[in-house]
């Protein structure tokens, strides 16, 4: 972290128009003096399953498979840790090396077991009607024994390859091939906290009792502990085609999904306002919608020598949630209900305020200043207020995505790529750091009309007292070339005097180049951790080899 030394910078007669990088301080971060942190963890895991198969095919057009497994798991982990500080040097990283004072001691174990029974059948006739059954019974030590262990999910598929069928043949003969398809299973989710169905205790800091005064330890419920607490469920529904034509060159694929998960775990926020002082239990009553479309596009051909391919991917998908339990909101377009998850609720910013009398002429938060951002009066009530505040449906969640695979050989060369992108979808800015471009071309005295705020402390994007508006977020579409390969595959002749059975040379790259509508050196394609963009950004690889085969 840096500083400016804003008295010696202004004793040496600038007047914060010069360049102050010789009056910039290091701040020093992290403790004073060294510290140790010393932890051992043992964990285990046991995994027992045993399945059996069984095919038949019955007159030469029932074709039967069934399949059933069983399968446990059993996970164990334990461990301790240990603390200490006030060192007197780094070189020796030992606990008796340190001080007494704050020094810690602490252990912790972790239990986990799931029992699953599933199966499947598969029937077909004569290679046209389809069906599939699958049934899974799980069980989970996450919930209690008498209300939710088990859960039972089911599933179907239903297929009919109707380019068998004669009519199909005699009449729509330039379609090689055509499937229709539509399934619906159910799914269960166990991967939530263990153990909210008991009552659990920690330590307290204690008390002192008596004449002496001596010193007891105590306990205190922790919690409110829900035993009926069981698997969230996700019920899948898919109808969609697939289909090849014109001498099998072109593929075409289509398929619209739709998604319910219910029984989600959250809590009552609503139902009982968190003001009263309990700390409740999650319940089974979430419910969100997932649904979209993707399509599926490819083309093959051979001239000659010459063969190449593509396939380019669409999907489109959006969720909305449709009961978490939301408290009741007096202005009907802040109600997150029916928006996506992890819709953000921000200031819509029209603009930045050039001059005071720019400033008195529109509504704005106490404390703004010529600079800062114009925040839209959404209510029309002449006042910049929370009430202001719109519910943006853009996340961090991509609702497209798309790709595009090429292959193309000829001869002895071989050449493929993959490109990749994703659409409607937003970043929070980094939070911490100014970046270049805003300080540049950032609003001054002398560049008034700039839609980049003055910069100010706190890293506030120009709301004064802070808040976040459309400003603190950019549109995190890409599109990058994944990765592209090129080979060539020695002739057997060449190969067979060197007494192998082939050889090849090659060169490919990963992500070698990156289009993208943020104005900032982070990856888009890397998560976002809190307000951050903290991963190290995705390599840029290319290698040179030989492959050999004897």
């Amino acid at each position: 972290m840096y500083d400016l030394d804003k008295d010696a910078y202004l004793s040496a007669g600038n007047t914060g128009k010069e360049d102050g990088s010789d009056f910039i301080n290091i701040l020093k971060r992290g403790p004073a003096t060294p510290t140790l942190n010393d932890s051992y963890t043992d964990s285990k895991s046991t995994v027992f399953n045993i399945s059996a198969t069984y095919e038949k095919i019955f007159n030469s057009v029932h074709n039967f498979n069934a399949f059933i497994a069983f399968e446990t798991n059993d996970y164990k982990s334990k461990g301790i840790s240990r603390f200490r500080k006030d060192f007197i040097s780094d070189r020796i990283p030992y606990l008796f090396a340190g001080g007494d004072d704050g020094k810690t001691n602490n252990s912790w174990v972790s239990i986990d077991t799931q029992a699953n029974y599933f199966g499947r059948l598969m029937y077909n006739y004569d290679g046209t009607y389809l069906f599939q059954f699958t049934f899974r019974r799980d069980g989970s030590l996450r919930f209690s024994k008498e209300y939710g262990r088990w859960g039972n999910f089911p599933g179907v598929i239903l297929g009919w390859i109707i380019s068998n069928e004669d009519f199909w043949k005699e009449h729509l003969s330039s379609i090689d091939f055509f499937k229709l398809r539509a399934s619906w299973a159910e799914l269960g989710n166990d991967r939530v906290p263990a153990f909210q169905y008991l009552t659990s205790y920690q330590f307290g800091t204690g008390i002192a009792l008596g004449s002496s005064r001596s010193y007891y330890s105590s306990l205190y419920q922790s919690n409110i502990p829900n035993p009926r607490i069981t698997w969230e469920v996700a019920n899948m529904y898919n109808a969609g085609f697939e289909s090849i034509f014109l001498n099998n060159h072109f593929q075409f694929n289509t398929d619209l999904f739709y998604q319910r998960r219910e029984d989600i775990l959250v809590k009552r926020n609503a139902s009982v306002p968190s003001y009263i002082g309990l700390s409740l239990p999650d319940e089974n009553f979430g419910i969100v919608d997932n649904k979209g479309i993707e399509i599926v596009l490819g083309y093959n051909n051979k001239s000659g020598d010459l063969s190449y391919s593509f396939k380019g991917t669409y999907t489109y998908a959006i969720n909305s949630v449709v009961e978490f339990d939301e408290p009741l909101k007096i202005n009907e377009w802040q109600t997150l209900t029916g928006h996506p998850i992890g819709t953000q609720l921000l200031y819509n910013k029209i603009g930045v305020f050039n001059d005071s009398t720019e400033l008195m002429s529109y509504p704005h938060l106490p404390g703004t200043k010529p600079g800062d951002i114009i925040l839209e009066d959404y209510n029309k009530d002449g006042k910049i207020t929370s009430d202001d505040m719109i519910l943006v449906d853009k996340t961090a969640n991509p609702r497209s995505t798309y790709s595009v695979n090429f292959n193309l050989t000829f001869k002895n060369w071989y050449l493929s790529a993959l490109f990749y992108g994703v659409g409607d979808c937003m970043r929070q800015k980094n939070q911490g750091n100014y970046k270049m471009l805003s300080p540049d071309d950032r609003w001054t005295k002398d560049n008034p009309t700039s839609e980049i705020p003055r910069t100010s402390s706190g890293h506030s994007f120009g709301v004064s007292g802070g808040g976040a508006s459309t400003y603190s977020y950019l549109d995190a579409s890409y599109f990058r070339l994944k990765n592209l390969n090129i080979s060539y595959r020695l002739s057997s002749d060449l190969v067979s005097k060197i007494y192998l059975k082939e050889a090849s040379i090659y060169a490919s790259g990963e992500n070698l180049f990156l289009l993208s509508k943020l104005k900032t050196p982070v990856d888009p394609e890397l998560g976002q951790q809190g307000n951050q963009f903290s991963n190290y950004p995705i390599n840029r690889v290319i290698s040179l080899g030989i492959r050999v085969a004897f």
